[in-house]
């Protein structure tokens, strides 16, 4: 567990919560017509928490998310839990400019982010032709793309009640 979740009892409330709803909406069934569009609402939420609260929820956070994304997807193990983790750190390396940054460039980093992990996922899947991997790996990223506005709205109140109380 990262250093400042031992020490944060909001922190134990709160984040916590938030992932397993960020979970329960990764795996609520979407119509077969719009599934490739589901953004990926769990990394989305650790990537929110690693920018915002960095000394909270970091790498070790991000492995667990990714594993228990994989036991519930049935995917192989430690598939998502990888992902999760190099995503993570490569948001942490560059966390103080991700704070800097509008909304919009910030959409544009997870969305890039995302791009990596589909095109990864399809490539284990089997999918190797350039231009399916392409397309299929566009529709999630666009929709983290517009999902990441929604997930800071969500989650800046929560996020707030935890500054308040450091």
């Amino acid at each position: 567990m990262e250093r400042r979740m031992r020490t944060d009892p909001a922190a134990w409330l709160i984040i916590p919560s938030t992932l397993l709803a960020a979970l329960v909406l990764e795996l609520f069934p979407w119509p077969d017509l719009l599934d490739p569009w589901q953004p990926p609402w769990l990394l989305l939420t650790v990537l929110f928490w690693a920018i915002r609260r960095p000394d909270t929820v970091g790498m070790s956070i991000a492995w667990i998310a990714g594993l228990i994304l994989d036991v519930a997807l049935g995917s192989p193990l430690g598939t998502h839990a990888l992902l999760f983790t190099l995503a993570t750190t490569m948001t942490l390396v560059a966390q103080r400019m991700l704070l800097a940054l509008s909304m919009i460039q910030q959409a544009l980093w997870v969305a890039f982010l995302t791009l990596l992990q589909q095109a990864f996922l399809l490539l284990m899947d089997g999918h190797a032709s350039a231009e399916k991997l392409m397309l299929m790996s566009l529709a999630p990223a666009l929709s983290a793309l517009l999902a990441w506005p929604v997930i800071n709205i969500a989650l800046m109140n929560p996020q707030r009640r935890l500054e308040r109380g450091r």
